[in-house]
């Protein structure tokens, strides 16, 4: 008897970076008994949509072994794994590198020092496809190793020069990983913008921070959004009602610099927000810079009663872009309330992976987005009018 697949978590998207997306789906078993949920195997896959000369395509990773428990008595569930469990896997500790003509690199980095690699090179086939585990050199700098091995947290897994995943910590900094040809070197550890306080106020592991988010454009550049007090700290309290918020890209790896774009305090927000009067004055929360527009910020604002909002901001420009309205629906038909009905009911407005994939799957996506260019240049153009009236 297979397990129920209400009994099985819904596949979760990892990272995606190109045309590609990598997710990760549990897989029921075959057999007379279903034990616990956590028992349960996971296989990744890589999805890549269509381009201008090829078809799409789905790819089931191959399993890694490499570190997993060995239990006989639990070992016998595992179908089609059976003998041996795979290695457990962190889904915010991996990340996703793609290099077109079918290479890509997915590569799980544990601050225990190890990394975990697969790397499908141009031309291979997927049964040549082989993780491999090594221990990883520690970047140079006497803190780092009990930095690394301790208060580290990866918030993001990012691409970054065609041969680098970068693991971000929005309060501790950047560690750059060769995954192509540079694994034997020391991995390069940059810190966060002077200024900055390094200590964390999201005490939930493994929920996204409310205040800081770092980010890649499409053109590669890696973003770090703060939402903040002037002295640098985060603010994640829905009724604080001064802040400011910072947008830097960070410019330099050999240098290992940053440079400040944008800057818009709590009252250029406020004035934003005041072109669609519907939108509740609460602090932004999740912020996460467009991926081809390096201007633009979406954020979630926090309406109660089971609503919420999700807003793009033009930190250039100062106008308000595109809006849209969530509202959770638990309460309605539970009777019918199937495992995919709460999930979608529960979409919190995060867990966001900025990417062009909607471009390789049909026009809406680019039809919309021409519409929100066109409803902020009208934004612009009211906000320009009625700062002459004021003047």
């Amino acid at each position: 008897m297979t397990a129920s697949l209400s009994q099985v978590s819904q596949p979760f998207i990892i990272a995606a970076h190109g045309r590609s997306i990598l997710f990760q789906a549990y897989a029921p078993f075959v057999g007379d008994r279903c034990p616990a949920f956590y028992y349960y195997p996971i296989d990744y896959f890589l999805y890549t949509a269509s381009g201008s000369e090829k078809s799409p395509c789905l790819m089931r990773l191959p399993p890694c072994f490499d570190g997993g428990d060995k239990n006989p008595d639990v070992d016998l569930y595992f179908h089609p794994y059976r003998l041996q469990q795979l290695r457990s896997m962190w889904r915010d500790d991996i990340g996703l590198l793609c290099r077109g003509k079918g290479e890509f690199v997915v590569a799980q980095l544990t601050f225990g020092g190890q990394l975990c690699v697969l790397h499908r090179k141009p031309g291979e086939e997927e049964g040549d496809m082989n993780w491999s585990v090594e221990n990883m050199p520690l970047p140079d700098g006497d803190d780092i190793p009990n930095l690394l091995c301790g208060s580290w947290q990866t918030d993001a897994v990012v691409p970054y020069g065609g041969c680098y995943l970068c693991w971000a910590d929005c309060y501790l900094g950047l560690l750059f990983v060769g995954v192509i040809d540079k694994r034997t070197k020391p991995p390069c550890y940059v810190p966060l913008p002077d200024g900055l306080d390094s200590n964390c106020l999201c005490i939930d592991p493994g929920y996204p921070d409310p205040a800081r988010r770092v980010c890649v454009s499409e053109s590669g550049l890696i973003n770090l959004i703060c939402v903040g007090d002037r002295a640098g700290c985060s603010v994640c309290a829905s009724s604080y009602s001064a802040f400011t918020i910072t947008v830097w890209t960070f410019t330099n790896l050999r240098e290992k610099k940053w440079m400040k774009c944008f800057t818009m305090e709590d009252s250029k927000f406020w004035a934003a927000l005041d072109f669609d009067k519907r939108l509740p004055h609460v602090l932004p929360e999740f912020p996460t810079i467009s991926l081809v527009k390096p201007d633009v910020v979406s954020f979630r604002l926090n309406g109660g009663n089971k609503l919420f909002w999700l807003i793009e901001i033009d930190m250039k420009k100062e106008v308000l872009g595109s809006t849209s309205l969530y509202i959770f629906e638990e309460e309605e038909e539970e009777e019918k309330c199937s495992t995919d009905m709460a999930h979608w009911r529960s979409f919190p407005g995060y867990f966001f992976v900025p990417s062009p994939f909607t471009r390789y799957l049909d026009q809406h996506a680019i039809r919309s987005l021409e519409l929100s260019e066109k409803l902020q240049n009208i934004r612009l153009e009211q906000a320009k009018e009625k700062r002459f009236v004021e003047e």
